[in-house]
């Protein structure tokens, strides 16, 4: 069978509330999704949030204090997650979607505004990718993007926007672009003068992965509770798929966590 299968990643800015999981039940009930990216849960145990919206696993890294924190959570019935490595700020993980049975890395990102933070994040996705050359997809928050899509308030930092972009060319990635409104991320101000509005959170992939999932579609849904748009990824896998070829547990997949 030949079925879309959803993933969400979405910043939800403090999960441990009623408003969040009222509005994450809705997501939820729209969209069925068989994997969720939360990003700055706020949150040091994720477990109430796998059992009580009907996920069966999870990865996840505690909050430190009121910042921070984030999960993976997933219903195995739909997707298999076999290998795995989490860092402050990131998870990487080994994904297989049946009926395609070619697996393909998904590394999930926040990229902290503190300049130590970012560079030790993108020192590990840099030894991600020089350890691994299968299908790759990374997605998340990245606190910068280009000046064209950003409205209001200061200039972007064109330095650690150059950072980036020589990243996503080192790594051979690129965007897939999306349907829906241009900026997700807001300062909820009411008046024009003092509103900024921003996207800030991307998803690339590279050709391998493009190749296994040709038509997937980045789409992002309405801004509710958080002042981040939920992402929606729709991936429509290619029904040829067959005789996948061995997988090998990379070395990058067993190193010690680097926090």
């Amino acid at each position: 069978m030949n079925q879309a299968k959803n993933f969400i990643i979405w910043n939800i800015r403090g999960g441990n509330n009623e408003d969040f999981r009222r509005n994450f039940h809705d997501i939820i009930g729209t969209h069925h999704p068989c994997m969720v990216t939360l990003l700055e849960t706020r949150m040091t145990s994720h477990g109430n949030l796998m059992n009580d919206f009907g996920f069966t696993y999870m990865i996840e890294v505690p909050a430190e204090g009121q910042s921070g924190g984030m999960t993976v959570l997933w219903d195995m019935s739909k997707v298999n997650v076999n290998n795995f490595v989490r860092r402050n700020n990131e998870i990487h993980a080994v994904i297989e979607v049946p009926h395609i049975r070619h697996p393909w890395l998904f590394s999930s990102i926040y990229a902290s505004t503190k300049i130590a933070s970012r560079n030790q994040i993108w020192d590990n996705i840099t030894n991600t990718f020089d350890n691994y050359k299968g299908a790759w997809l990374l997605g998340g928050d990245f606190n910068d993007w280009e000046a064209n899509e950003k409205l209001g308030g200061n200039p972007v930092n064109r330095r650690r926007v150059a950072k980036l972009w020589s990243k996503i060319n080192y790594y051979n990635i690129m965007d897939l672009g999306f349907k829906g409104c241009k900026y997700i991320w807001s300062n909820n101000r009411k008046y024009r003068s003092n509103l900024i509005m921003e996207r800030l959170d991307n998803i690339f992939s590279n050709d391998s992965w493009i190749n296994l999932f040709p038509k997937a579609s980045v789409i992002h849904l309405p801004k509710i509770y958080s002042d981040h748009n939920p992402i929606l990824l729709e991936l429509i896998p290619k029904v040829n798929n067959l005789n996948p070829k061995p997988f090998r547990l990379e070395s990058f997949l067993v190193w010690s966590p680097r926090v």
